[in-house]
């Protein structure tokens, strides 16, 4: 697999403006899938494409010779919104390429597709509709944002180590950083000219009264911990925001800025304002670029703008990766240092009760060992065990016992319905 940068036209690009419309903002229409010669296979389903632009030295015949199923296309494609003057530049696409075209029909299925044989064309899934900046997108694969900081003016495949060695020293490869990246932006939507926004997390006009919703993984994740925060009237550190989802400061500031431009995409006060520093005890400047100016009166707008939400975790907790399911078993609790905790446990014993090795997450508790105490700093994943409840409670009640050593012993009193787990060696982190 390989990540690609497409340079997809530019704001005078005619052309590129009008073929979004054709095969990339939407799936490409019947009449033109009926237009494609007879020996042209293609995957079933809703597909999309773009292609390579014709050019007199044969740069982009290479390159459509190299492109190949799997891989991942970063599109940089004019944002058309508002007036004219306002359109700009920016990563707006990201897709999967899910079938390539025989150099001997390129011509034909570029005619379909875009009534012009001057492209050689790729299948593409849905794409998925993003708003990267250059600067971002630079800083997400150098924080010192040395590479890739302006428009491609050709498109390119990531190749380079030196300027890549950031990602790969992180993620272990290029192709684990994209889909590690299209995670992070997939799980918030995107206002854009093609499609707009739908709730994670959505509460209509403040008359309206509050319904039940329910929404999907990642950084709604910490859309719903900081709603939560807001019900309990209460503020968080950034310090504790990072604890909480385990992440560096690159990536707190980066989901701020997702999660601040989705509050002003739906009409609500900024959740972001319930992020403070530790000892200003104020948000930062960055509310400014929300027309935020007073942090202190945009909490009190989102304790009442949220006060009496009923928020429903989504149910999907075992398609998702560890990382995710650990982010949702931690944003149950709203004090920072018990979800923390909840997070740390859940990842060190693998989302797995340490005595019964049950994964139902709803059916698990984090729990303190005997002598340990959150309210003293006992928060860290050797300070507790992850049971499920019924064994969290027996372990609560003394009833049973977990040594130094791992070995579980059962009280008399409930032997008889727990008989299986006495005298189990389970595996302690320490």
């Amino acid at each position: 697999m390989a990540v690609w940068v497409i340079a997809a036209g530019g704001l005078n690009d005619a052309t590129a403006l009008e073929n979004y419309n054709k095969t990339l903002a939407a799936p490409i229409s019947k009449a033109r899938l009926d237009s494609l010669p007879p020996e042209v296979i293609i995957p079933d389903g809703d597909l999309y494409a773009w292609g390579f632009p014709k050019t007199q030295k044969g740069g982009n015949e290479r390159k459509f010779g190299q492109i190949a199923t799997g891989d991942i296309c970063f599109f940089c494609t004019t944002r058309c919104e508002g007036r004219r003057s306002n359109w700009s530049n920016a990563y707006n696409w990201v897709a999967k390429v899910v079938g390539t075209i025989d150099g001997v029909h390129s011509a034909a299925v570029s005619s379909a597709f875009w009534d012009s044989e001057n492209f050689f064309p790729y299948l593409l899934g849905k794409p998925l509709a993003i708003n990267i900046s250059f600067e971002e997108f630079s800083r997400e694969i150098d924080p010192a944002g040395r590479y890739y900081n302006g428009s491609p003016q050709s498109s390119t495949r990531l190749t380079d180590l030196e300027k890549l060695s950031h990602v790969i020293d992180k993620y272990g490869s290029v192709d684990n950083w994209a889909e590690s990246y299209i995670g992070r932006l997939s799980v918030l939507p995107v206002v854009t000219e093609y499609n707009q926004p739908t709730s994670m997390v959505s509460r209509g006009a403040p008359e309206v009264s509050a319904s039940k919703v329910g929404y999907k993984i990642g950084l709604p994740v910490m859309r719903e911990w900081l709603i939560r925060i807001a019900q309990a009237r209460r503020r968080v550190t950034y310090r504790e925001f990072m604890d909480v989802f385990g992440i560096d400061r690159y990536t707190s500031k980066h989901s701020m800025d997702r999660l601040g431009e989705y509050s002003q995409a739906q009409g609500e006060p900024i959740i972001t304002a319930l992020l403070v520093g530790g000892e200003s005890s104020h948000s930062s400047a960055g509310l400014n670029k929300f027309g935020v100016l007073d942090d202190e009166a945009e909490r009190q707008k989102l304790y009442e703008f949220w006060s009496g939400v009923e928020i429903d975790v989504s149910d999907s907790w075992m398609s998702d990766s560890l990382e995710v399911r650990a982010a949702k078993f931690a944003s149950v609790e709203t004090r920072p240092e018990q979800a923390a905790f909840r997070r740390k446990l859940f990842s060190a014993y693998r989302g797995r009760c340490v005595v019964s090795g049950c994964d139902v997450v709803r059916a698990l508790d984090a729990a303190h060992r005997h002598g340990r105490q959150w309210r003293k700093g006992h928060n860290n994943a050797g300070d507790g065990f992850l049971l499920r409840k019924d064994l969290h409670a027996l372990y609560d009640s003394k009833l049973l016992r977990i040594s130094d050593g791992g070995l579980v012993e059962l009280s008399d009193e409930a032997l008889g319905c727990y008989e299986s787990f006495n005298g189990v060696v389970v595996k302690l982190i320490s």
